[in-house]
């Protein structure tokens, strides 16, 4: 077996340490080639990058949207706490319907 191996190498020419296959390219692309692979990637690329860009703006807008409620509700709550003390002060209730129909007291008696 050995001899039939060495008597095969020494018909190529090759020694000791040299390969016996060698590699060969099939197809090699051209320079026009290259740019349209560069061009593809490229506009991937892009696309990508703008898909996320658009991505964070558009929640910028949500966020914008919800700090205007968050602020149209704070300036409705300062408003309904103005409306609750001017409903609770002292001289509105004596003036209202429900203070006019009491009566006062005939007789006070205290526990000591």
């Amino acid at each position: 077996m050995t001899n039939t191996r060495t008597h095969f190498i020494s018909r190529r020419g090759l020694t000791r340490n040299q390969n016996i296959t060698a590699f060969s390219e099939g197809r090699k692309l051209g320079p026009v080639a290259h740019f349209v692979i560069l061009a593809v990637l490229l506009a991937v690329l892009g696309g990508l990058y703008l898909s996320q860009a658009t991505r964070t703006s558009t929640f910028s807008y949500e966020l914008n949207d919800i700090e205007q409620k968050r602020l149209d509700l704070a300036s409705e709550k300062a408003d309904l706490v103005a409306e609750n003390s001017r409903l609770q002060s002292l001289s509105n209730i004596q003036n209202s319907a429900v203070a006019a129909s009491m009566t006062t007291p005939v007789s006070t008696d205290y526990f000591e």
